[in-house]
């Protein structure tokens, strides 16, 4: 018996190791890939069976951030961008205003974005005259920033995907950026060193600000 139970015990250990594995590195990759994340679809069918009470449970268990979205810092507080008046604030103001867009794979607004069409579509409303339209000719706009010295409005990126900057979201302040997520399944603020962008992390650009259109040269 004690025999059986440690066999049993072994192959959960193994099961765990291996579903935590695929989850932390293959699953993003593969969300990346089909456009919509088969573990969170296949939590919310399970979760529409269930009781009320506890239907937060399975989405929890394959997709926290889909329960509880990474939106504040560590103090609860989302960054000010009221008063704010330094270059590149607009940008990150109208980032924060398509917070909740649905995700959709190649899409660039006004009803749905992927992460390249989120700033495809903050940098055409701030007056920029045909901005580049995919992650990788994004990060060639503007100049390098330090990650230290990040500010509002900074386009930051990161490899995921494919080699190269395949993912690309609007810094605003406070180690957040706001991103068209893929696993999340809409426009969100993330934090910057969640385990994750973290790792992925390759980069940040600023648009100088005469690229903007003349209304919006004194942000």
């Amino acid at each position: 018996m004690g025999s059986l139970f440690t066999k049993f015990f072994k192959w959960v250990v193994r099961v765990t190791v291996i579903g935590l594995l695929f989850s932390a590195f293959v699953m993003p990759e593969l969300v990346h890939y089909l456009g919509f994340d088969p573990a969170a679809a296949l939590a919310t069918f399970v979760k529409n069976l269930l009781p009320m009470h506890v239907q937060s449970i399975p989405v929890m268990l394959v997709r926290p951030r889909l329960v509880y979205p990474l939106s504040f810092d560590s103090s609860g507080n989302m960054p000010d961008l009221g008063s704010c008046n330094r270059p590149g604030c607009r940008l990150a103001k109208l980032a924060l205003e398509r917070l909740g867009t649905p995700y959709r794979f190649g899409a660039k607004g006004p009803y749905a974005l992927d992460c390249s069409g989120l700033v495809y579509q903050v940098l055409s409303e701030a007056g920029m005259s045909n901005p580049p339209r995919s992650a990788r000719a994004q990060y060639r706009l503007g100049s390098s920033v330090p990650k230290k010295k990040l500010a509002p409005g900074d386009m930051v990126f990161f490899q995921t995907w494919r080699p190269g900057p395949s993912h690309v979201g609007v810094y605003i302040g406070r180690g957040l950026f706001v991103n068209a997520s893929s696993s999340q399944g809409m426009v969100v603020v993330e934090h910057l060193d969640s385990r994750y962008y973290r790792m992925r992390y390759i980069g940040a650009r600023r648009v100088a600000t005469n690229r903007l259109g003349p209304r919006n040269r004194s942000l």
